[in-house]
């Protein structure tokens, strides 16, 4: 996710894990699965932290406040669907 480019701004990134759905005997996946790390100027990247195990779904919401000149500026959410399936490839 990437934020304004203005000299006077600035973002916080923020990672919600909001659900997942997977069959009984599937290792659920959870926050500590997910790591944001800001790279460059006011944006980040979502990486995964753990291997997930499959079928499972898992929804995600990151979100990126922005500041002008110390003022919140706008707010933007990104919601994230992941569907991991049961097969490797």
């Amino acid at each position: 996710m990437r934020g304004p480019v203005w000299p006077t701004s600035s973002v916080k990134f923020d990672l919600k894990f909001v659900d997942t759905r997977a069959p009984k005997g599937v290792e659920q996946a959870a926050e500590e699965y997910f790591t944001v790390r800001r790279v460059g100027f006011n944006q980040c990247i979502l990486s995964l932290a753990k291997a997930v195990e499959g079928p499972q779904d898992i929804e995600l919401h990151l979100s990126m406040d922005m500041y002008h000149n110390g003022a919140l500026a706008g707010v933007a959410v990104a919601r994230i669907y992941i569907f991991v399936s049961q097969y490797e490839f």
